[in-house]
């Protein structure tokens, strides 16, 4: 039990890690990719504007960029694959975020410039197979816009909430 009498906070934390890896997978395995993407954020968004009641710049912003992603992220899945779809996406923290905190006068660590230069080799490394033809370039183009979404978002959400 929480403090207050709810649910124990981690249920809310396995619930969403839960929900959240089984996205490829349903992507794949859905009629249709982009239904599944627009009842996803058609269902987030009424649950945040019920839980929080905000409507403003900062929730509007944050909402297109988890829309993108939303989109870009189930047809990447099904298109390249699931397992090369959630690698791209998860570029998203270690380079698209660096490279916007530069933008917000930042300065990354050693660890970060290597982490930032390891995915910058294999997404090369990953282009160059797709240009090959042995994996999908739109499969691949949608990762990585799933990945650039994810990591405005992450950045959009620093911002605003003032960290």
């Amino acid at each position: 039990m929480g403090s207050r009498g709810g649910l124990w906070p981690g249920l809310y934390i396995v619930a969403a890690a839960a929900l959240w890896s089984t996205i490829g997978v349903a992507s794949v395995y859905s009629g249709n990719p982009i239904m599944l993407g627009l009842f996803r954020s058609l269902f987030a968004s009424l649950v945040s504007l019920f839980i929080r009641r905000v409507l403003n710049r900062a929730s509007v912003l944050t909402g297109i960029a988890l829309g993108i992603l939303f989109s870009a992220y189930p047809l990447a899945a099904v298109t390249a694959g699931v397992g090369l779809a959630a690698f791209l996406l998860y570029t998203a923290p270690p380079l698209w975020t660096t490279l916007v905190a530069l933008g917000m006068g930042e300065k990354p660590s050693r660890r970060g410039v290597v982490g930032v230069s390891l995915v910058i080799i294999a997404i090369t490394l990953i282009g160059a197979q797709a240009i090959k033809g042995s994996i999908s370039l739109i499969g691949v183009l949608l990762g990585l816009l799933s990945g650039i979404s994810y990591g405005s978002y992450i950045a959009l959400a620093r911002r605003f909430a003032g960290g």
